[in-house]
């Protein structure tokens, strides 16, 4: 039996693995060689050479590949979102547009070598508008867009050449997205429709900028001048210009600030308006559930834009893409990267249980342990330094906002915004202020009061002392009251903790992160942006619900955490639960590797047993 199965399992394993090596080998052999091809062929677009920094141009070289179409194949179709832009080096491409009431496409336009396709879909992110059909056995450079555009943007040259005249969206959402990963790659970036837009300024500035320009014309033709001077027409049209113009400015302003992003790891909202308010919500693939479109009219198909609904498990209301461009693009492509990820994940988990079954079988060297680093012993003759701790100190640490231990745990507190506005700190400050102004009047009025009675006199200031005890009290527990308030990031858990001064009332929310579906947050006003004040908001799928932390300073760097622990967190409960899963099959064999592989057993022995 055990002969049977080394000759049949292990010898075919093995062989297995020599041919993936191999082939691995000549996989990298092939890249390299593909990319100094590609370099060369780059150096032959006299465009490119000339405007692009050669760092730059080295970095793109490593990303392009070098492609050929047959004649009639595609280089990418009509209403696909863009990912690739091509460069001719040889051959010819049609591009080809279909409309909806003409059964065959018509012929836009031929292009020729050296020129460049699909790069204005890729810089200002919409759809290809038309398909590109090779005419002829074509060679291509397919450059990614990522790298296009980062060769675009550092050369102010050819993004002249080019006509580009505003930022790439891509660019704007990765300074919207400071925390963008490394293998982070963002996919789709748009506005709302225009045609919002249009809707907001007819129902408002535009139809009173109208109909104060109808009531001014037909006061100047009609209104006789001798009763009323012209000139005040002019004036009152003048002041509802005024009036208008910044609600008009206000209005394009908000519109050019909200934003849909979709990365190939999370789908994300974005309303923003610059130094007044924030807001933001996302989710990330592996909490996507459903993906619904909604096109109500046939305006709406007619315009190419509609609602995108993204649905967690959590018991909040879906991420909407509302009135966003091409929708039917949006949510295919966020099925597609949804369930990509799904692939990938189950990928790196057949990969994970390939490598531990080559370790099991001797075929790989077990991973070497970091051994724990020790701190070097302290030299002779350099006393520690210890640090002073003064009172200064221990108010800091006490109404410290934010606060990382050593176990990673992370503490937030509410900004003393919250002490001053919701907890009513003011009650107590103005009470201390009013009983000192009412005993400077008092004794400014009264200035002959001690002849008429020293007891009045004293109790008049013992009066003064318990109200100002009392005051100072009620803003000492008004402060502690505040300062017990605490938002806690532990390694596996969100913690909302809310407790009264002494003791008297605890209360605390918590939920595992695993469950936590969606995070977002919210910066409400102008006064809130100067101190970088917000809400952070936590969808879970746990009892809990949705955990609020109300308050916080750098709301972007509290979701930004959070997130992140999140992702550290499923990377670890991944790895528990694959060693968890492949135990049983590394013991088993690692037992037939010693009963067969390192003792050799003979093919007649183990067939007799």
């Amino acid at each position: 039996m055990g002969g049977s199965l080394f000759k049949n399992v292990v010898i075919p394993f093995a062989l297995w693995y020599n041919h993936f090596c191999t082939q691995k080998l000549n996989k990298n052999r092939i890249s390299m060689s593909e990319h100094l091809n590609v370099w060369e062929k780059i150096q032959q677009i006299s465009y490119l050479v000339e405007n692009v920094p050669p760092e730059v141009l080295e970095r793109v070289s490593e990303m392009a590949k070098a492609h050929t179409f047959a004649q009639g194949e595609a280089l990418f179709r009509q209403g696909e979102m863009p990912t690739t832009v091509y460069i001719l080096l040889s051959g010819a491409v049609a591009l080809e547009r279909y409309e909806q009431d003409k059964p065959e496409p018509s012929v836009e336009a031929i292009l020729r070598p050296f020129e460049m396709v699909g790069d204005h879909s890729c810089y200002y992110q919409h759809p290809y508008p038309y398909d590109a059909i090779a005419l002829e056995p074509t060679e291509v450079i397919a450059i990614p867009a990522a790298a296009f555009i980062e060769m675009i943007e550092a050369s102010p040259q050819l993004r002249q050449r080019l006509g580009y005249r505003h930022t790439s969206p891509v660019s704007r959402a990765k300074e919207l997205l400071p925390d963008l990963r490394e293998d982070e790659e963002i996919l789709f970036v748009q506005r709302r429709h225009w045609i919002l837009l249009l809707r907001r300024l007819l129902l408002g500035p535009l139809t009173g900028m109208l109909l104060a320009t109808i009531l001014f014309t037909v006061a100047i033709l009609f209104v006789d001048s001798q009763t009323i001077s012209r000139v005040w027409f002019l004036v009152g049209w003048g002041a509802l210009m005024m009036v208008l113009t910044p609600w008009l400015a206000w209005i394009v302003f908000d519109w050019q600030n909200d934003y849909f992003i979709v990365t190939n790891q999370r789908a994300i909202h974005i309303e923003q308006i610059i130094a007044y308010k924030e807001e933001r919500r996302e989710a990330p693939f592996e909490k996507v559930q459903d993906v619904q479109l909604e096109q109500a009219t046939i305006i709406h198909t007619l315009l190419d834009y509609g609602n995108v609904r993204i649905a967690t498990a959590s018991n909040s209301p879906p991420i909407l893409f509302d009135y966003v461009p091409h929708p039917a693009v949006v949510q295919r492509l966020l099925t597609e990267h949804r369930d990509r990820f799904a692939q990938r994940v189950r990928k790196r988990a057949e990969e994970e249980k390939r490598r531990l079954l080559r370790r099991a079988l001797g075929l790989e060297p077990p991973p070497e342990q970091a051994k724990p680093s020790e701190a070097p012993p302290p030299q002779a003759g350099e006393p520690e330094k210890k640090r002073r701790f003064t009172p200064l100190h221990a108010l800091g640490r006490r109404l410290a906002v934010t606060t990382i231990h050593d176990d990673g745990t992370i503490v937030w507190r509410k900004h003393w915004i919250a002490l001053i506005g919701r907890d009513q700190a003011w009650k107590p400050l103005m009470f201390l202020l009013l009983t000192v102004v009412g005993m400077m009047l008092l004794l400014w009025a009264v200035p002959e009061l001690s002849r008429f009675s020293r007891r009045l006199e004293w109790l008049i200031f013992v009066l003064y002392g318990v109200f100002m005890v009392f005051g100072f009290g009620w803003l000492l527990w008004t402060i502690e009251d505040w300062r017990n308030d605490v938002y806690i990031l532990t390694k596996d858990a969100i913690v909302d903790e809310e407790r009264e001064p002494l003791g008297f009332d605890v209360r605390t929310r918590r939920a595992p992160l695993t469950t936590i579906q969606d995070i977002s947050y919210n910066i409400p006003n102008m006064l809130y942006t100067f101190f970088d004040v917000g809400h952070v908001t936590i969808e879970t799928a746990s009892q809990e619900g949705k955990l609020t932390f109300d308050f916080v300073h750098h709301p972007r760097e509290v979701a930004f955490h959070i997130y992140q622990r999140l992702r550290d967190l499923e990377e670890e409960e991944r790895v528990r639960q694959q060693a968890r899963l492949d135990q049983s099959i590394l013991e088993i064999l690692k037992l037939y590797n010693e009963e067969v592989v390192e003792k050799r057993l003979p093919p007649s022995t183990s067939q007799a047993s």
